[in-house]
């Protein structure tokens, strides 16, 4: 009898403890189908992945489980001028056939981008970050920014 009333203060001490547990939620780390999926401060992206407001959305496609020692991510706002399109190494694409602009999560650092062609010939990068380049442009993104592409 005393053993099963150790074992009900103990089950009584755990179900206490197991409500203070309130772990964060990082974001791009759950799916999601609606709202109601996503943890307090944040939404269900276009993506299908939980973010907070001003990320939601550009998680990536078939995002992966960040975990806890995930690199941190930026924005690489894709603009493609015509009839083209812009390969981002390990994330997305961007274009086809016409103008295009997108949202593409990508890990901080060296980012590796590909003008590919597809009607249209390649004309040049229109942002300074890959000016002069050939149609791979090689730039380090510490932050969100924006590289274009323009096909003739």
């Amino acid at each position: 009898m005393r053993t099963l009333i150790r074992l009900h203060q103990l089950l009584l001490v755990l179900a206490i403890l197991s409500g203070c547990y309130a772990p964060q939620v990082r974001d791009c780390t759950v799916t999601c189908s609606g709202a109601k999926d996503c943890a307090g401060g944040q939404v269900c992206g276009t993506d299908g992945f939980c973010a907070a407001a001003g990320v939601a959305g550009t998680c990536g496609p078939g995002g992966v489980d960040a975990g806890v020692d995930a690199e941190p991510r930026v924005v690489l706002h894709v603009q493609v001028e015509n009839e083209g399109r812009v390969d981002v190494d390990g994330a997305s694409s961007c274009g086809g056939s016409g103008p295009a602009d997108c949202m593409i999560s990508v890990p901080r650092g060296p980012v590796v981008i590909r003008a590919v062609t597809l009607d249209n010939p390649f004309d040049r990068w229109t942002t300074p970050n890959c000016a002069g380049q050939t149609t791979t442009c090689r730039f380090t993104a510490s932050t969100s920014t924006t590289v274009g592409a323009k096909f003739k």
